[in-house]
């Protein structure tokens, strides 16, 4: 027996979902043969679910990442809007991190819809610092963490946006401070620049950044970061050595610490 149409067209319409995380724009599938009156027919039979204005599901069960990114894009203004922040750390790779909303931004001039699940935030530039030729667009991964520091809701989650991508070798501590350069946000102008020198520095952990505030809180000096050493039981790797201050002091031993 031949095939169908519509299950031809079911058929095709899935694979074509797949590199979407299973949902498609209105306007792909008008392109793909579904116009409004088949998404209509394969809604009401339970096959496919509609996800806002543009975006459609073609299954039934809860979205999951990548389906959220595409669907906040494609809700909030296809063409103009782009992953940022947390969500824009997420789709480059970053792991260890859960944040319910999706974050996207948009041209301050534009207006965008609102859209529930998704936060919006304006900014002045965004298209030269946009990856659009692979996957869902969104802001390069030094400028979404430098921002995503700025929107967090504390001083710790700001701190953890920052050193998630660097201990996962997303980013460098040169491409944050660039980042920071090109951009300072409304929030945390003195914070943020100060985490990412720490982080610039050496430090790779919420550990050694806190260590690193500690020792501006009581006037300790700047330590040395990641310092290599070898013992009589092999290299060993130390947060913080403060050389300088050896080498000034009469103590022959150096003061070090693990953080």
């Amino acid at each position: 027996m031949a095939e169908s149409e519509p299950s031809r067209r079911r058929q095709q319409v899935a694979q074509s979902a797949e590199r979407f995380g299973g949902v498609l724009s209105r306007t792909v599938l008008r392109d793909l043969g579904a116009d409004r009156h088949v998404i209509a027919r394969e809604v009401a039979g339970d096959r496919w679910a509609i996800h806002g204005v543009q975006t459609v599901a073609v299954h039934t069960r809860p979205l999951e990442a990548p389906a959220l990114w595409w669907r906040a894009v494609w809700e909030t203004g296809s063409g103009v809007a782009a992953l940022d922040g947390v969500s824009a750390l997420l789709a480059a790779g970053v792991t260890g991190y859960d944040e319910p909303a999706v974050h996207v931004s948009v041209p301050d001039a534009y207006s965008p819809k609102r859209t529930s699940g998704v936060r919006i935030h304006r900014v002045v530039r965004l298209d030269r610092e946009l990856i659009t030729d692979r996957g869902v667009p969104r802001v390069r991964p030094a400028l979404a963490a430098v921002r995503a520091a700025h929107w967090a809701v504390s001083d710790r989650q700001a701190a953890l946006v920052l050193v998630l991508p660097i201990q996962q070798g997303i980013v460098s501590g040169p491409q944050l401070q660039a980042a920071t350069s090109m951009w300072s946000g409304r929030r945390r102008r003195a914070l943020v620049p100060q985490l990412v020198q720490d982080i610039t520095d050496g430090a790779t952990s919420l550990g050694e950044l806190d260590f690193a505030r500690m020792c501006r809180v009581r006037g300790l000096p700047e330590p040395d970061r990641q310092v290599v050493r070898r013992t009589p039981r092999g290299r060993v790797y130390l947060d913080v050595r403060w050389d300088a201050h050896a080498s000034s002091s009469r103590s022959t031993a150096p003061i070090t610490a693990k953080v």
